[in-house]
């Protein structure tokens, strides 16, 4: 079937001054193709051979049977065609949109895994040139868990909690006389998470903390260092361009306030 198709194909070609080239442009195939289909090694895609038909003056039924036909049973035969191929058009549409359905998902979800891979590696940002953008990091959001726990614990002066997670340094439990101190003069009115980095060792965790002393507030961060299954504050600060900072000279000219304040990195 494909020889005679492909000798009907190179007559209608010639009695049209048509070369393999020129019928190729028209169907956006390569020469080569024609060549082929002329030479009986390959059949023409299906989605081709209306416009290939229209193209060498034939019905899609004497294309396919390679010689012309009456024009009655030519008539019948090519609509019993047309429809089949337009049928078979909707069934490769709709197989391709099924499986590009079915790759989107998974392309996201390798390059969701890659950029993870690649957060963990950077501590929390990966890097485009000279842009730094931060994204999901398992580790640092691990580390934030029990940072919160320990946060929670010390805005509510609970010092049981805060025995179970911080780490004792000096291993003598003289740290939660460091706590008691500091709520003697200070009470945690809020505090709220602000970003994280990474030391080189492991992830801190930085939280904005308005505290109360002496009926006044001021806005502090403090950098919580995550460890195993514990924590330290590694440091404590404020900055005096914050509104709520004004009165911080009254904490840092008052011995024992500064003292129960700074005392807690030691």
């Amino acid at each position: 079937m494909n020889e005679a198709m492909g000798k009907f194909i190179a007559s209608l070609r010639k009695e049209k001054n048509m070369t393999q080239k020129d019928l190729a442009d028209q169907l956006y195939v390569s020469d080569r193709a024609v060549s082929k289909w002329e030479r009986g090694l390959n059949f023409p895609d299906i989605t081709l051979l209306k416009k290939l038909s229209e193209v060498l003056g034939v019905s899609l039924t004497e294309l396919l049977n390679g010689e012309r036909m009456d024009d009655v049973s030519k008539e019948k035969s090519d609509e019993i065609l047309e429809d089949g191929v337009k049928h078979y058009k909707k069934q490769v549409y709709k197989n391709i949109i099924i499986k590009v359905l079915l790759i989107i998902p998974i392309i996201i979800f390798f390059l969701f895994v890659i950029l993870v891979t690649l957060s963990e590696l950077y501590y929390g940002e990966i890097e485009f040139g000279k842009y730094h953008l931060p994204f999901l990091n398992v580790s640092s959001t691990v580390a934030k868990v029990t940072t919160d726990k320990f946060m929670e614990a010390f805005a509510n002066e609970d010092l049981d909690a805060i025995k179970e997670i911080y780490r004792d340094k000096n291993a003598d439990g003289t740290f939660i006389n460091r706590f008691e101190e500091f709520y003697e003069y200070y009470e945690v009115v809020d505090y709220e998470y602000s970003y994280f980095y990474h030391n080189g060792y492991n992830y801190t965790i930085v939280y904005l903390v308005t505290l109360e002393v002496n009926d006044i507030q001021i806005e502090v961060g403090l950098d919580i260092a995550a460890l195993k299954n514990d924590v330290v504050i590694h440091s404590l600060g404020y900055e005096y361009g914050n509104d709520v900072n004004r009165d911080i000279e009254l904490v840092v000219n008052d011995y024992n306030l500064w003292n129960a304040f700074r005392n807690l990195t030691v």
